[in-house]
C-alpha cells in the first residue's frame, strides 16, 4: 500500500511515475487476480514483468540472485527515460543484481526502502523455525526447515557490492533501522516513517458503527467506521513489524491502540504516547481493562495519537522528509541537486519538520 499511495500522491504533484512489478511473483500464491480493485492514476504508468518461465523463473531469480527471466524488460524500462529518481521496494524476486542497474545519463538518486527484513533475513521477516520471532541469526537451518533452498549468493559479497550502488538506504522505523546494522548490513539505514491519507471525515462524520460480528475483508473506506467506533485498536503481532501501519490508521480517526512491546510497535505507540504495550496476556487484557474503564484518558490518547498523526504520517509530512533526502541525496552524489524543483504542499500541523526533528529512542 506504501507504494500505491507514494507513487499516486506523487502523480498528484505532476510528477512522471513509472512503476516496475513482477506480476510472475504475485501469481506464484494467488493465481487470480487481486479481490480488492485498487484505482488506476493517469500520472503512474505500470510495467508488468512477465515470461513464459513459470516457477522455473522465480527459481531461478531466487536462487541466483540475478532477474534472469525478467532482466531484459527492466534493463528497457531503466534506458527509457532519463529518470530523476530510482526508489526500490520489495526486490525479492528480482534479486539483488537490479540494485546495480542505471538509468539512462547515469545521474539518478537511488533510494531502497526496507519494507521487510529481507536484506538481512532469507525468510523475510524473520520469523524462526516457523515458530517464533528470531533472536540470533541460524539461517541455514531456518531456510531448510521453511522448506527453502538456501542462497549461497547471501554466503559471498555479492550482496554488498550490490548495495553500493544505492545511494541511500531508509526505514519505515528506527527499530527496523537498528535490526539491519545488527544483523550485519553493509550500509546505514535511515529512518523515513510511512504515511496514510487523512481520513477526517470518519471522525467528523462518522458512519453508524459496525455490527457486533465477524466483518472480513473490508476497503480502507468500510474500516473508518470501525476504527472510529472502536475503545482502542489491538495489534498482537508475533513477529517484528516493520512498523505497525494500523496503528497509525486508529490514530487517524482519534482512536488509542494496544500493541504487543515487540518490533517496531512500541515505537510507533511511544512517540505518539497514544496506547499502551504489553508483553503477555495478563498485560493485554490489564490494558483492554483501563481502555474500557476510563473514558476521559481513552480520548486523551486519541488526541494524541492524532495530533502525532498530523505531525509525521500525513501525507504532507511525508513528502517533506521524502524530498529532503533526496535533494540532500543528490547534492552530496552530483554536487548538484537536479531535484530543486521538487515542492510539496504544507501541513496545517505547524512548522516544517526535518529527519532530524524525528523522536529520538
Amino acid at each position: 500500500m506504501y507504494v500505491y499511495r507514494l507513487a499516486h500522491t506523487l502523480a498528484e504533484l505532476g510528477h512522471e511515475v513509472d512503476v516496475v512489478h513482477n506480476v510472475d511473483a504475485f501469481h506464484l500464491q494467488h493465481p487470480a487476480d487481486p479481490k480488492i480493485a485498487f484505482a488506476e492514476h493517469p500520472g503512474v504508468r505500470r510495467h508488468e514483468l512477465r515470461s513464459g518461465w513459470g516457477k522455473l523463473g522465480l527459481l531461478a531469480t531466487h536462487q541466483s540472485g540475478r532477474p534472469l527471466a525478467h532482466q531484459q524488460q527492466i534493463q528497457e524500462v531503466f534506458r527509457s527515460k532519463p529518470y530523476d529518481v530510482v526508489h526500490y521496494h520489495n526486490v525479492s524476486l528480482l534479486g539483488p543484481d537490479v540494485l546495480r542497474y542505471e538509468v539512462a545519463g547515469g545521474r539518478a538518486v537511488k533510494m531502497y526502502t526496507t519494507h521487510e527484513h529481507w536484506l538481512v533475513c532469507p525468510m523475510h521477516v524473520l520469523w524462526k523455525f516457523n515458530e517464533r520471532a528470531c533472536e540470533k541469526p541460524e539461517c541455514l537451518e531456518c531456510v531448510l526447515r521453511g522448506n527453502r533452498p538456501p542462497q549461497i549468493w547471501r554466503s559471498t559479497g555479492f550482496l554488498k557490492h550490490c548495495a553500493h550502488h544505492v545511494d541511500r538506504f531508509v526505514s519505515p522505523s528506527r527499530f527496523t533501522a537498528r535490526m539491519h546494522a545488527e544483523r550485519g548490513f553493509s550500509q546505514p539505514v535511515e529512518h523515513l516513517p510511512y504515511f496514510i491519507p487523512r481520513a477526517d471525515a470518519d471522525w467528523q462524520q462518522p458512519q453508524p458503527p459496525p455490527q457486533d460480528k465477524p466483518l472480513g475483508q473490508l476497503t480502507q473506506a468500510q474500516l473508518g467506521a470501525v476504527y472510529h467506533h472502536a475503545i482502542a485498536v489491538i495489534v498482537p503481532s508475533l513477529t517484528y513489524e516493520t512498523f505497525g501501519m494500523i496503528l497509525i490508521e486508529a490514530f487517524a480517526r482519534k482512536t488509542p491502540a494496544i500493541a504487543r512491546n515487540l518490533g517496531a510497535l512500541p515505537e510507533v505507540i511511544q512517540d505518539a504516547q497514544a496506547g499502551f504495550v504489553y508483553d503477555d496476556e495478563k498485560g493485554l487484557l490489564e490494558a483492554v481493562g483501563k481502555m474500557g474503564a476510563d473514558r476521559a484518558t481513552r480520548d486523551a490518547m486519541g488526541e494524541r495519537g492524532y495530533t502525532a498523526f498530523e505531525r509525521w504520517w500525513t501525507p504532507e509530512a511525508h513528502l517533506r522528509l521524502y524530498s529532503a533526502f533526496l535533494r540532500d541525496t543528490a547534492r552530496a552524489k552530483l554536487s548538484t541537486s537536479p531535484l530543486h524543483e521538487w515542492h510539496t504542499t504544507s501541513s496545517p500541523a505547524g512548522p516544517d519538520l526535518s529527519a532530524r526533528t524525528l523522536p529520538k529512542p
